[in-house]
């Protein structure tokens, strides 16, 4: 009886003894990834960062993190961007300057991959006024440039109202060379507020830009 409780008591612990050099537990990684700003403006700077967790201080520190990319019109072929390392905490970070409207995820070494993340560009809208303490129904020249270059498209001059921004005109964007378009249009000018130009490309590259807001006291 006592030898055939020992054997059973060895053949127990052999179906549970893990073999020389095999972890006991494979590590289940994972890569986060967020975007801050979530929109930025054409020319201004993104950072996207995340972390690589899921392992021990060995498996996610030191690590490299290849930030991948999928512009517009987002054909679901990722590109590399740019290749960093882990801190010692599996931390990460990238700081760019994208072009267009683009999607964003970062790889880790064994295929383990963040979520999608989208970061849209905005035109960069810039505005000049020809007067901004007008006599009451005079013409304020509007001008100025958009960029990229969206030649065709409309720049709309807003207004600000109580219950948020109205349209009072517009104008077509027109060549101001490879990388810019210019636009200007006179505004009959009748009431004192807070002006700006919105631009709404709406070809799927770019998203809505606006200018800064002007301040206009009519006289």
């Amino acid at each position: 009886m006592k030898r055939n409780f020992t054997l059973l008591a060895f053949l127990i612990l052999a179906s549970i003894a893990v073999p020389a050099g095999v972890s006991a537990q494979k590590a289940d990684l994972k890569l986060s990834i967020a975007a801050a700003p979530k929109a930025v403006t054409l020319g201004e700077e993104v950072k996207l960062t995340g972390a690589l967790t899921g392992g021990t201080p060995r498996e996610v520190s030191g690590q490299k993190i290849t930030l991948q990319s999928d512009p517009f019109p987002y054909e679901g072929t990722f590109e590399r961007v740019v290749t960093v390392e882990t801190n010692d905490a599996g931390n990460y970070g990238f700081t760019i300057k994208p072009l267009t409207n683009a999607r964003y995820k970062t790889t880790a070494k064994g295929g383990t991959e963040s979520p999608v993340v989208e970061v849209p560009v905005r035109v960069a809208v810039k505005l000049a006024v020809s007067d901004k303490t007008p006599t009451s129904g005079s013409r304020v020249k509007f001008s100025g440039s958009v960029a990229p270059a969206h030649d065709g498209k409309v720049a709309r001059v807003q207004r600000r109202t109580s219950s948020g921004w109205k349209n009072i005109a517009k104008t077509t964007l027109v060549d101001g060379g490879e990388v810019v378009s210019n636009y200007s249009k006179r505004v009959r000018i009748t009431r004192s507020g807070r002006y700006r130009v919105k631009v709404a490309p709406g070809d799927g590259d770019h998203a809505t830009g606006y200018s800064r807001g002007v301040r206009i006291t009519v006289g």
